[in-house]
């Protein structure tokens, strides 16, 4: 178990700077790009909510296919700020969107070092504090989308 722990973590440290893997929009695409970033660690915070008390986050903290769920949602969080970095240059219009998306990364990034530290110790109390850091970015992303006004769907 400690083996495949240590290879979790090694993936983890190998995603944490990859973020999003598209290549740098133009300016006129930074709304539908900057939706797409927020949407997807929208879905990794409410992914790992279920791991926000103790005796849940023990039990996913020990179990191999929840941890891997955790891994992968808190590995995409790790990239926050490379995800909001590749977005490109952003037009004016979107200034409060883009302030709001960078803040959002602070608790994330810590959300995101809370993990490594639950996983690697199996500490469920930095688990539920990684769960809960994370939830603290849920305002601030949804106040990015709404900043952002309609955008047209990403193709």
């Amino acid at each position: 178990m400690e083996i495949r722990r240590c290879g979790a973590l090694l993936a983890v440290l190998a995603l944490i700077g990859c973020g999003s893997s598209h290549q740098r929009p133009v300016a006129g695409e930074w709304p539908t790009g900057a939706a797409v970033v927020i949407r997807q660690l929208r879905g990794d915070v409410l992914a790992v909510v279920g791991a926000d008390r103790v005796p849940a986050a023990r039990r996913a903290l020990a179990d191999e296919s929840q941890l891997y769920g955790l891994l992968i949602a808190f590995s995409d969080v790790a990239g926050c700020r490379h995800m909001v970095s590749s977005l490109g240059a952003r037009p004016g219009r979107f200034a409060l969107a883009s302030r709001l998306l960078a803040r959002a990364c602070r608790p994330l990034q810590h959300a995101a070092s809370l993990f490594t530290r639950a996983a690697t110790r199996t500490d469920p109390q930095a688990l539920v504090a990684a769960v809960h850091r994370a939830d603290a970015a849920l305002a601030l992303l949804d106040r990015a989308r709404l900043a952002l006004g309609p955008v047209p769907a990403a193709g």
